[in-house]
């Protein structure tokens, strides 16, 4: 997959931190077209369906649906099962990363974090979704 094909879903709460990553996602050369934003994960599902989402990046904390509990939903659904998806969090907890692997998340982001961390977890994402 190219670059001008890839589509992120980002998934925060929060305001600043989305526009931080699209941000980031631009620089890294993600068109703006094909980055798309929730402020809630509880319509996160429909949202990678109807956008044929490549990458979730997602906020673990949010007040209607933590982000882990929406990986889950993602891992189950046997059309999205295999769908990249980073947690970000500001957790360093051993039990709650332990949880994330457990569920199949894809990498973390540990807050805060700069363009080159994210730069990384891409293109090790885009390599093994060649």
């Amino acid at each position: 997959m190219n670059l001008t094909e890839f589509r992120v879903l980002i998934i925060d709460d929060v305001a600043i931190p989305r526009a931080i990553l699209k941000k980031m996602l631009l620089r890294f050369g993600v068109l703006k077209r094909n980055i798309f934003e929730l402020s809630s994960a509880s319509s996160a599902i429909k949202e990678i369906m109807d956008k044929n989402i490549n990458l979730v990046i997602s906020d673990w904390s949010m007040p209607d649906m933590e982000g882990i509990d929406l990986l889950k939903q993602v891992r189950a659904d046997s059309r999205i099962a295999t769908l990249p998806f980073i947690l970000t969090t500001a957790y360093s907890d051993k039990d709650k990363v332990a949880a994330a692997l457990e569920a199949g998340v894809t990498d973390f982001l540990l807050k805060p974090f700069g363009y080159e961390t994210l730069k990384t977890k891409l293109l090790k994402i885009l390599e093994n979704n060649i």
